[in-house]
């Protein structure tokens, strides 16, 4: 897991094909985890939130096809107005990433509760 997360070739300068690839090692660790991980014990506990944790951000990554902030692809360089928001991601036997927009009562520059 470290080995996909940590190493700015992998992180800093991202790209599609990078990120498919560190998604499928990422998945191949997670099945690994739940298919050998029934012991309980809180360092497995705590392995299994990283890696879930390591699996959203990389699928939350190439969901956004843009360079905004300190996200950048190399592949995508320009901004996309159309991914002007937060993109909110989660799931844990599959990983789900979706756009949130944020509702008409809530004005520009105000934080937005996620329910």
């Amino acid at each position: 897991m470290r080995a996909e997360m940590h190493p700015f070739d992998k992180n800093l300068f991202r790209t599609g094909t990078g990120l498919a690839a560190s998604s499928r090692t990422l998945e191949d660790l997670w099945r690994e985890v739940a298919d050998h991980g029934h012991s309980g014990s809180i360092a497995l506990r705590e392995t299994a939130a990283l890696l879930a944790t390591a699996r959203w951000s990389v699928a939350t990554a190439a969901a956004r096809n843009e360079s905004r902030g300190l996200h950048r692809r190399e592949d995508c360089p320009a901004q996309d107005p159309r991914l002007a928001a937060r993109l909110l991601s989660g799931g844990l036997d599959r990983v789900w990433v979706a756009l949130d927009r944020p509702s008409a009562s809530v004005q520009p520059g105000q934080l937005e509760a996620v329910s």
